[in-house]
């Protein structure tokens, strides 16, 4: 965004030029940002209306009664504490589809699927249905990821969240949808980053052990 300095959308928020929509904080991967306000606008409106499909590679962990399923209910922010979010009656809908790609034991690489946009959606739905975002530390917690691990792979573990993945292992995979505009079907991957395949890496190896 520095490169095109002053040549994007004005947007919404001045600090953020060209900015349609946000990824969490230490949530990898793509955004879509926009050069000027009419295309910012016709995106935005794409947002809204569903019509922009997102995918998300996430390593979680934790038991799955099925390797893919829909999670539909509502979020707000958390009543006691203000910085997170949570499921509730009076929250806004939020429709999450997660598809198991690779599984070891309580690990799993995932692909997930989002059609609306709350914020740390897909962190609190995986956390809702017991299977957080592995390296999250707002949804989950070390504690948790090593009850999920024969405690021979406990010093493993630790190390993976020390050195590999020092964040939630949650990457923007895959945008695509039709150019407001041009009409074109644009779609864009960007591969998961160094941190999370050598994590995955390191556990294969040792659930192999």
């Amino acid at each position: 965004m520095y490169h095109f300095g002053q040549s994007l959308s004005a947007g919404s928020d001045p600090l953020r030029p060209g900015i349609v929509h946000r990824l969490d904080k230490d949530t990898s991967g793509l955004i879509i940002v926009a050069k000027d306000d009419r295309t910012h606008s016709l995106l935005s409106t794409l947002f809204q209306e569903r019509k922009i499909t997102k995918i998300y590679k996430a390593i979680i962990v934790g038991k799955l009664s099925q390797m893919e399923g829909t999670i539909e209910n509502f979020i707000e922010r958390s009543k006691k504490n203000r910085k997170k979010m949570a499921v509730s009656s009076d929250g806004k809908l939020a429709i999450t589809h997660y598809k198991i790609v690779e599984t070891l034991n309580y690990y799993h690489l995932a692909d997930i699927k989002i059609d609306t946009g709350r914020t740390h959606q897909i962190r609190v739905h995986m956390a809702h249905i017991n299977c957080p975002v592995f390296g999250d530390k707002t949804y989950s917690s070390l504690k948790i990821s090593l009850n999920k691990t024969p405690i021979s792979l406990h010093r493993r573990i630790k190390k993976i969240l020390t050195k590999d993945m020092q964040r939630q292992a949650l990457h923007a995979y895959k945008l695509e949808f039709i150019h407001p505009i041009t009409n074109k079907t644009i779609s864009v991957i960007s591969e998961i980053p160094e941190d999370m395949s050598c994590t995955w890496d390191h556990l294969t190896k040792a659930f192999k052990i």
